[in-house]
């Protein structure tokens, strides 16, 4: 992954990002889904590591356990549960160890070329860190990850 990272820089009162030098990043993930009872639950699990190999913040890791359940009981509809867990090694403010727990529902539309989603993510503990993308590998230290419970709406198409 190659990726420009931001850093913080005050213009007048406010705190604008401005981007840093390109860095280099090299990870990979294994992924595994087992449909427990066909057609109604699929239970899945993976794993990912990454690590920054040029660039700023060299000594950047981050580790990612992911386990997740869907249930399908009526057709066209998914409803489902997500963990994560990651640990993030680095000398910013966003290392250390993050868990996250999200719920989300899915309804297929369109014969599958339509997907609707509803998500609470972190919806465990709103004290945990809620996910958001600057809390993934390749943030800074402007990118200062929120906290507390989301709810987010999406609509994916296929081609």
């Amino acid at each position: 992954r190659h990726e420009n990272a931001i850093e913080a820089q005050i213009v007048g009162a406010r705190l604008q990002p401005t981007n840093l030098e390109p860095r280099l990043v090299l990870g990979g993930e294994v992924m595994a889904a087992v449909e427990v009872l066909p057609s109604l639950l699929v239970v899945s699990a993976g794993a990912s590591l990454a690590r920054t190999v040029d660039g700023p913040l060299l000594e950047n890791r981050l580790l990612t356990l992911l386990a997740s359940g869907e249930l399908t009981p009526l057709d066209g509809l998914a409803l489902g549960t997500r963990g994560r867990g990651s640990l993030r090694e680095g000398d910013d403010v966003a290392s250390g160890a993050v868990a996250l727990v999200d719920l989300y529902a899915s309804y297929r539309l369109v014969g599958e070329l339509l997907r609707v989603n509803a998500a609470i993510l972190n919806a465990t503990d709103a004290r945990e860190l809620s996910l958001d993308p600057a809390a993934l590998a390749g943030s800074s230290d402007v990118a200062i990850p929120s906290r507390g419970r989301t709810f987010a709406v999406g609509v994916e198409g296929r081609l």
